[in-house]
C-alpha cells in the first residue's frame, strides 16, 4: 500500500490580494472600468464581497503599473490606456 505524498500535493495559494489585482486589473484593460472614473476601496469591496483592504491593496501594485492614480482620502482614478508608445 502506497502513502500519498504531501510534496506531490502542494498547490499554490493565490493570495486575496492577487485575485482582486487579477480582477481590477482584466477590468480596467478591457474597459469596465472607465478612464477618469474614480473608484472607492470599501465600494470595490462590496461588490467582490470582501474588506477594502484587499481591494486598497491591489489598487496600489495596478497604480504602480499606472493603470489608476491614487487620490488620497478619494480613491483611484483609472488612467487613460494607449496602444501608442511615447516618443
Amino acid at each position: 500500500m502506497e502513502t500519498a505524498s504531501h510534496l506531490t500535493m502542494v498547490k499554490k495559494n493565490v493570495s486575496l490580494r492577487e485575485t482582486v489585482t487579477l480582477a481590477l486589473r482584466a477590468a480596467v484593460i478591457s474597459g469596465e472600468m472607465k478612464p477618469g472614473e474614480v473608484y472607492s476601496a470599501p465600494a470595490l469591496g462590496k461588490r467582490f464581497g470582501v474588506s477594502p483592504t484587499p481591494v486598497r491593496e491591489a489598487m496600489l501594485d495596478l497604480a504602480k503599473e499606472g493603470l489608476v492614480t491614487s487620490l488620497p482620502n478619494k480613491g483611484f482614478r483609472v488612467t487613460e490606456v494607449s496602444d501608442e508608445r511615447p516618443g
